[in-house]
């Protein structure tokens, strides 16, 4: 079995308010480095065939990051490998808008938001999913924040924050991020499909074509009670819906133990760093278990 760790960078920067929903389909190869080979505000069908010195490989990608129906599609694969330059492909849609939430009394005051996605998809062992929210709160310190979740169809994940759970049953939700209620704030969404070519596996494929479901968002008051009910509203920038849902229970504390223990094998040294993101370089382990 390989276990591996991996950090997207594709909502990790810090972006200014936007006049409308922002779709983007990207397709990203790394080798010591990492080129964009695709990114566009439409689907993308990629497929080729790419040399460096005396390493190859084969890739293909489709990317969907569909406004008509708020989903977020990705499939990557790659094949023919030759040589060890290659190390990570990722098929990225992702949105981006201006969201402002507001409620009776709590204008001004501090609240917190989670984002669920219901994911379908499949994995050979060389593949990944991710699913990924990013916020920056102009009324707050205006840091950039960011929450992630990495997934296999296996129903295992982990994330670069412990507040990220994941049920098993193809819901993955990350970790909450803090607004202000009455606030404009940058609300970013990100699924990626991530394949890591190398060692024995001369091909792989990650498939979540089929799809990644914005659930709603999960809304809680400075004191983390979770809101629900007509008086919460979201208002977006470009039009789309958020449906304000009840908050996902935890996982259970056997399904935590367990998860726990498949950390202690995927989780390199020292965990995941964003300080690192921008590098977009695996860093991965091999082992047999």
């Amino acid at each position: 079995m390989r276990a591996f760790a991996s950090i997207c960078a594709c909502l990790l920067v810090s972006l200014p308010l936007a006049a409308s929903l922002l779709p983007t389909d990207k397709v990203v190869l790394c080798g010591t480095s990492c080129q964009t080979l695709v990114s566009q505000s439409t689907a993308v069908n990629y497929s080729n065939t790419l040399q460096n010195g005396a390493s190859s490989i084969t890739v293909s990608a489709l990317v969907d990051a569909d406004p008509s129906a708020m989903t977020l599609r990705a499939y990557a694969s790659y094949s023919n490998l030759v040589g060890t330059y290659y190390s990570q492909m990722n098929a990225e849609p992702s949105f981006q808008d201006t969201v402002t939430i507001s409620a009776p009394g709590l204008n001004g005051t501090l609240g917190y938001l989670q984002m669920p996605f219901s994911v379908n998809g499949t994995t050979t062992q060389v593949g990944l999913g991710q699913v990924a929210v990013s916020l920056t709160d102009p009324a707050g310190t205006g840091t950039f924040q960011s929450s992630t979740c990495y997934f296999t169809n296996s129903g295992v994940a982990s994330s670069n924050q412990p507040g990220c759970s994941f049920s098993g049953n193809g819901l993955v939700v990350p970790a909450s991020l803090s607004f202000h209620y009455g606030t404009p704030f940058t609300l970013g969404w990100f699924f990626g499909a991530e394949v890591y070519p190398g060692g024995a596996w001369t091909s792989g494929y990650a498939d979540y074509y089929h799809t990644a479901n914005v659930d709603g968002l999960e809304i809680f008051n400075s004191a983390g009670v979770n809101l629900t009910g007509p008086n919460v509203m979201v208002q977006t920038a470009g039009g789309e819906s958020f449906a304000v849902v009840a908050a996902t229970p935890e996982p259970a504390p056997a399904v935590m133990f367990s998860l726990a223990a498949i950390l202690a094998l995927l989780l390199p040294r020292g965990g995941w760093s964003l300080s690192d993101a921008s590098k977009r370089k695996r860093e991965s382990i091999e082992k047999t278990i």
